[in-house]
């Protein structure tokens, strides 16, 4: 590994082609002058979504794409610190395809100096620099040059759209749909200042004529197209490796997991080697949470364990919810994106007066995929916890609480006052609060929501299992170190009688996109 401290002397490394102890400025794209391939870096934050991303764009000599990645974490970033992370994961990314000589290009002056050991990097940035290093490390030669926003724009645009994926998106082999008019407006700009020169030169014609170099610009554009594709196929010919599908199984499976399940799934139908790379149980034990075979065993099923691929145990943790902890939760995996997913049965629950058999009871539903649920008889003082440890829900992800009810047609008292919910940990931290409607006043529709719409108020969904939801608050687990979630909705404040509510449980599930 590389630490912070070499960062002296890394110019001094014969794997970094150095610049001179300067950094180079560069305003537009240009192809790599050190090595076959350029990796262009940008970093995105979103402060109002809590989160941050990267866009990383690898071309050759003739800024044709060969691999690019926009990548999210579930946590939120500062400006540097999100350049920072672009960089090691650049670094990383390049790696993992299989580039041993490279060119690192990004936006960020204060990164690039910081690489080079040009400056101190701030303390918060320190590790992130180091892993970089180490990375790069890797590669048999490579080089840093900073580049302005403007001709960094294929790599923003990724980093942007970070915000819309789960976990990585990649692209190998093609270019993304949503960075094509970038490329194709970066490489016309750099050939127009050629072909301007050209024209002027022989034509005498003034720079600023717009209409001089229109039609040169079509005829070299068709005959970069040709000189390519010739090379291409040249290059296919004298060696298989040019080909993505004639990598290595396991070289493939290492590039599949870094995407997502659903990406997974959709390489299958790529080639037969991309098929049995993606349902590789290399691929899918990366898909699932590192404690799965702990959790399983917990359960009344450990013989999920005994299924033969990986990729069965995924979708069957999935697809079926399994009961552990005595049959007090449920455990399930989000199925786009791996995150684990629970439902703090009625039994683990703090219920106020739920052991009084004059105000609730304790029944078995055959819609219900916990052994009892508890219903609500009569009652004035209304008020359900929950509590579950922080280590057991999926690090850097922000996750939502829901109760899962049902209301009887005989139910009453819960039109009015609200009930209060919230969300947050025992050991200090933001507190979640929000009031919510559990009434039921019209017919409903499945995914139709119950009441009109009233500001700041949560309000019941039907589920596809025939129960409803209403969402309590959400949480983003930071990790680093265990604490206690609590979830509590109550109303005790108006004393008015309630009954007739049906409760499953407290369900806690990541967000979506």
């Amino acid at each position: 590994g590389v630490s912070i401290s070499d960062l002296g002397c890394w110019n001094k490394s014969p794997r970094f082609v150095g610049a001179s102890g300067k950094i180079e400025m560069i305003s537009g794209w240009v192809p790599p002058r050190h090595g076959p391939f350029k990796v262009n870096i940008d970093g995105a934050v979103c402060s109002k979504r809590k989160h941050a991303g990267a866009g990383v764009v690898i071309r050759d000599r003739e800024g044709e794409v060969v691999a690019a990645l926009s990548k999210r974490w579930e946590y939120p970033l500062g400006a540097i610190e999100a350049e920072a992370k672009a960089w090691e994961t650049g670094a990383l990314f390049a790696r993992e395809v299989g580039i041993s000589e490279a060119e690192f290009e990004g936006g960020s002056l204060g990164v690039c100096n910081a690489v080079q050991g040009l400056a101190s990097p701030p303390s918060s940035v320190v590790n992130v620099i180091a892993g970089f290093l180490d990375h790069a490390s890797h590669l048999r030669q490579w080089k840093v040059s900073h580049i302005k926003r403007q001709g960094n724009v294929p790599a923003h645009l990724l980093a942007q759209h970070a915000q819309h994926v789960v976990g990585y998106v990649a692209w190998l082999g093609e270019c993304p749909s949503l960075i094509e008019h970038a490329l194709l407006v970066s490489r016309i700009t750099r050939k127009t200042k050629i072909n301007i020169k050209r024209v002027c030169k022989y034509q005498a014609v003034s720079i600023e004529d717009p209409t001089c170099d229109v039609r040169e610009r079509e005829r070299e554009r068709e005959r970069d197209k040709r000189r390519r594709r010739k090379k291409r196929r040249k290059e296919m010919k004298q060696s298989s490796g040019a080909e993505i599908s004639a990598l290595p199984e396991g070289c493939i499976a290492n590039i599949v997991s870094f995407t997502t399940p659903k990406d997974a799934c959709r390489a299958c139908a790529v080639s037969p080697i991309f098929r049995a790379a993606a349902e590789s149980n290399a691929v899918w034990e990366r898909f699932l949470p590192s404690d799965y075979q702990a959790i399983i065993a917990r359960s009344s099923s450990p013989d999920i364990l005994n299924l033969p691929s990986k990729k069965q145990i995924y979708l069957r943790l999935s697809d079926n919810p399994i009961l552990i902890d005595d049959n007090k939760k449920s455990f399930f995996l989000d199925k786009l994106s791996g995150k684990k997913c629970y439902l703090l049965a009625a039994r683990d629950l703090s219920i106020v007066w739920g052991s009084t058999p004059e105000y609730w009871s304790w029944v078995s539903l055959p819609e219900s995929r916990i052994p009892e649920v508890a219903e609500l008889l009569d009652v004035c003082w209304f008020e359900i916890c929950g509590k579950v440890s922080t280590s057991m829900l999926s690090l850097k992800t922000n996750s939502v609480a829901y109760l899962v009810f049902k209301l009887r047609s005989t139910a009453y008292g819960f039109d009015d006052p609200p009930f209060k919910a919230s969300v947050g940990t025992i050991g200090g931290g933001e507190v979640y609060e929000r009031s919510v409607c559990l009434d039921l006043e019209e017919p409903i529709l499945d995914g139709q929501i119950l009441l009109p719409e009233q500001p700041h108020i949560s309000r019941p969904k039907r589920r596809k299992d025939g129960w409803l939801e209403i969402e309590l608050g959400e949480f983003f687990n930071e990790g680093g170190q265990d604490d206690e979630l609590q979830i509590r909705l109550m109303e005790v404040e108006v004393g008015r009688w309630k009954s007739g509510l049906v409760v499953e449980g407290i369900e806690i599930r990541p967000t979506m996109g």
